[in-house]
């Protein structure tokens, strides 16, 4: 089988200029390429969601956090697309397809803190066994559901059920810095992944940016300079909007009242989770729920 490699530079600095508010998808089901694979055509972008790729033919080679990570053929792999990515190259052959699921459905499938930690580190996660025709049809019939909005409740339901049979099948961790010299994203930035990790397992509870910058060991107004640098916003801007992702997940699908949603999304008074609703997505929490259920 030809490959279509392209050498791995020694240094890559991905551009995290993007705003990422310009760069979120909804629940989105692809397949890719349609034309062909043009690495140079793909720059690197970021956007707020968890993304779910499967190569159906051929294998993609990504350059994630400053890191090389293949998915090969067949297989399933997902990572979190808040860091910047890019493909770097892949079979001249390559047929894949990318789901892209919204921060508020992922919020609410309560995967462990281990998995959490491993895709707010970086990792594009695979598994150690699947069943490639399964999975391909799986995908194509997910492509077909997502067209008739009364089958979403069902496809999400199954969405969440394949990625906790990946969460128990989790390869060991696969990928490799750039080269021997290059530092790995640890290094790049250890505090900002630590502080990510530290939000979205804790947001239920009362959160501050001094507690924060304590867990990390560092200045609170350094934390908030060295987050934003690398996320485009501050960590109280980010624990807001994972809250809210959250809030709109039981909105959407549960029938508790709005009081509870907002205590259970960590807020610690109603006028405080209105104030932010409305911040995050220009509606109340009621009318967001009549307008956007399915």
């Amino acid at each position: 089988m030809h490959q279509t490699r392209i050498p791995i530079p020694e240094n890559i600095l991905p551009d995290i200029d993007i705003p990422a508010a310009e760069h979120s998808f909804g629940l989105a089901i692809n397949n890719y390429p349609e034309n062909g694979l043009d690495e140079i055509q793909i720059p690197f972008h970021y956007h707020e969601n968890v993304e779910l790729n499967f190569v159906e033919r051929g294998s993609v080679t990504y350059i994630h956090c400053n890191r090389v990570h293949e998915i090969p053929e067949g297989k399933l792999g997902v990572f979190w697309a808040g860091y910047p990515h890019k493909i770097f190259s892949g079979d001249e052959n390559l047929s894949m397809w990318w789901i892209t699921v919204p921060l508020e459905h992922f919020i609410g499938w309560k995967c462990s803190r281990r998995f959490l930690r491993r895709l707010m580190q970086g990792e594009i996660i695979t598994e150690n066994e699947n069943d490639p025709d399964l999975d391909l049809a799986q995908i194509r019939r997910w492509a077909v559901d997502l067209r008739e909005p009364q089958r979403r409740p069902v496809l999400l339901l199954e969405l969440e059920a394949r990625l906790k049979r990946l969460e128990l099948r989790m390869c060991p961790r696969a990928s490799i810095p750039l080269n021997a010299g290059a530092p790995n994203v640890e290094a790049l930035h250890p505090a900002t992944l630590q502080i990510a990790s530290y939000i979205l397992e804790n947001f239920q509870q009362p959160l501050s940016l001094e507690e924060i910058s304590k867990h990390v060991k560092l200045n609170p107004s350094y934390v908030n300079r060295l987050f934003k640098k690398h996320f485009g916003q501050p960590p109280g801007h980010f624990l807001r909007e994972v809250r809210i992702s959250h809030a709109i997940n039981l909105l959407q699908n549960s029938d508790a009242k709005v009081l509870d949603v907002a205590y259970d999304s960590g807020f610690q008074s109603s006028s405080r989770f209105y104030a932010a609703f409305r911040a995050v997505t220009g509606k109340q929490p009621k009318e967001y729920r009549k307008v956007n259920t399915f």
